[in-house]
């Protein structure tokens, strides 16, 4: 999840924390949206009256890697978390917290293309509301392979993204796809689409954004060399510039200090010419 610098909010960004809460949206969901961390959405809430400071949850107890195996037959097999935290004897908040330990461990440079894709959602503010975009990376190129955008901030999001990525790259099984611990990522659907194609899931630890730094950097460019110079009238427009930015200059034209100053797409050319590490 990206977190602003500046502080505070802004009024349309007070609007739209109090409209989430209403609608039952946990305190990470809300946070990522808005780019804030969830303890200071929980403060803002609780100062106002809108939570009670005592309100927020035990930490669940963490899973077993047995426990976390049994997730993924579970899914896999078509039952829905509800059903295999019941199995369990977990609570469903849980499984929906405890669904992947850390696969990834920061890796960020693997040997080869699509070994390691990360994922996550940022926000982009129009005169018209919000616009969500969800984004997936190959690690190996820092390539974006797949995204999606939407006012809507929901597990069809997040599948939007993964679905333009698969088939766009179709990986081998194994794959490592890592990601936050937000609702859309632990959600039945998007668990079961990463099970059924033999892919790992591998999620950030709790409030750990630098396990997911790559993506995060992503998103610090987007807004820092786009969307912090645009005044979007509309969420048409925004989609317009996202696109442009993501497949037209970041992808083919942006120099990357990680890949020796070339592009993704260059990196990507220049590395399927020599024979990489196995």
């Amino acid at each position: 999840m990206q977190v602003a610098k500046r502080r505070g909010l802004t009024p349309s960004e007070r609007a739209e924390l109090w409209r989430q809460w209403r609608e039952g949206q946990s305190l990470s969901d809300i946070g990522r949206a808005l780019g804030k961390a969830p303890a200071s959405v929980f403060a803002y809430l609780a100062a106002r009256g809108g939570i009670a400071p005592t309100a927020r949850k035990r930490r669940p107890d963490a899973l077993t890697a047995a426990e976390r195996e049994e997730i993924s037959r579970g899914l896999c097999a078509g039952r829905t978390l509800r059903a295999i935290a019941k199995s369990l004897g977990k609570a469903p908040s849980t499984l929906t917290r405890e669904v992947a330990p850390n696969v990834l461990a920061r890796d960020f440079n693997p040997p080869k293309p699509d070994r390691a894709w990360v994922t996550d959602i940022t926000y982009v503010p129009t005169r018209e509301g919000w616009v969500y975009l969800a984004v997936v990376l190959d690690l190996f190129s820092r390539r974006v392979i797949g995204w999606a955008m939407d006012r809507c901030i929901d597990r069809h999001l997040v599948l939007l993204a993964l679905d333009m990525a698969l088939k766009g790259r179709r990986p081998a099984t194994g794959l490592v796809l890592h990601s936050d611990r937000g609702s859309q990522y632990a959600s039945t659907d998007y668990q079961r689409a990463l099970a059924t194609r033999g892919i790992r899931c591998s999620m950030s630890r709790k409030g750990n954004c630098w396990d997911n730094a790559v993506v995060e950097s992503f998103f610090s460019t987007l807004k820092t060399e786009l969307v912090h110079e645009a005044d979007f009238l509309t969420r048409e427009s925004a989609n317009a510039a996202l696109f442009e930015f993501i497949e037209v200059f970041y992808n083919r034209k942006r120099r990357h200090s990680s890949l020796g100053y070339v592009s993704p797409v260059e990196f990507e050319k220049a590395a399927s010419q020599v024979p990489l590490a196995a």
